[in-house]
């Protein structure tokens, strides 16, 4: 909805889950998760385009400070790293080099300047314990 007194509209389509949205700073386009019938990928949304142009199977987050690229979490290989899209000339770039399974990378964040990045970084790790019976 545009603020401050805008009125609300739907961005998805019918039978389609929506999550992670983000818009451009322009407010012109706009990248989120996407499931239909099981199905999940990402999609790109331009306001002055009726339907949203699926892209891929990612976990999006942010745009650069340009608008032209998309921050996101890949899960490719079996591990998960970040990468960015362009928009304009879809070239892809894995920015991290976890190979680590346990070790999960989430929520990308550009700086304003676009000089540096934020994200999470988490570690799933287990201790077993052993108790003998008295």
């Amino acid at each position: 909805m545009p603020l401050p007194e805008g009125q609300p509209f739907e961005i998805g389509s019918d039978g389609e889950k929506q999550s992670h949205g983000t818009f451009t700073a322009d407010g012109k386009y706009y990248y989120f998760g996407s499931e239909r019938d099981g199905d999940s990928s990402w999609a790109l949304k331009q306001f002055s385009v009726p339907d949203p142009r699926a892209v891929g199977t990612f976990f999006v987050n942010s745009w650069s400070p340009d608008d032209d690229k998309i921050a996101y979490a890949g899960f490719e290989d079996g591990v998960w790293n970040l990468f960015w899209i362009s928009r304009t000339t879809k070239e892809k770039r894995q920015l991290t080099r976890n190979a680590a399974p346990r070790v999960y990378l989430r929520y990308p964040e550009w700086s304003p300047d676009g000089k540096k990045m934020a994200y999470e970084f988490n570690e799933s790790k287990g201790n077993v314990y052993i108790a003998r019976e008295k």
